[in-house]
């Protein structure tokens, strides 16, 4: 969670019991329901990448944003019927996960995830930062974007492994000499 939100959280704890209802409305649960919408459509964007480039992490981050989900609906009803001993049962009902368009969708609708199915073996990949796709010995070639001597660019690059059993490489370090 959010740094707001943990610092909401210790506020919250340190109130008197009569105080923290109207604190859990107007500070905790909007930090809390912000952080966790926008951590689930984060999860959901990096998900997609990881999916495309076939990395076998995908499939943490799609269990993850179904977590996170999970966890926005739960904190809803814990607005709607728990708080103020169900006071305000409905308030949080609006739609807010899932709009495609400007109308409201009838229902929260979770962001689509996807999962992939690992190559048997390890299979080491790589990804150049700011390219949708990574390449294999198999598929392609990769090629980091231009530097230049005068804005001192910063790029990764990225090995992950593909497959189903341990990939071991042996780490290397590469120096280039700056410009002068």
């Amino acid at each position: 969670m959010d740094v707001a939100h943990r610092a909401g959280r210790t506020v919250y704890q340190k109130l008197p019991q009569d105080k923290r209802d109207a604190f859990f409305e107007l500070a905790l649960y909007p930090t809390k329901a912000s952080a966790i919408v926008n951590e689930l459509y984060i999860t959901a964007g990096k998900n997609h990448l990881y999916a495309a480039q076939g990395r076998i992490g995908a499939n943490d981050l799609a269990q993850e944003a179904r977590a996170l989900f999970a966890a926005d609906a739960a904190l809803t009803d814990e607005y709607n019927h728990t708080l103020a001993h169900g006071k305000w049962d409905h308030m949080m009902d609006q739609t807010h996960i899932g709009y495609t368009f400007w109308n409201e969708p009838p229902l929260n609708a979770m962001p689509a995830v996807t999962e992939v199915q690992p190559v048997s073996g390890p299979r080491m990949a790589v990804a150049v930062e700011g390219l949708p796709f990574a390449s294999s010995r198999d598929v392609g070639f990769l090629a980091l974007p231009a530097f230049d001597v005068y804005n001192r660019q910063t790029q990764f690059i990225e090995a992950f492994n593909r497959g189903t059993a341990l990939l071991i490489f042996p780490r290397a370090r590469i120096a280039m000499d700056q410009a002068k």
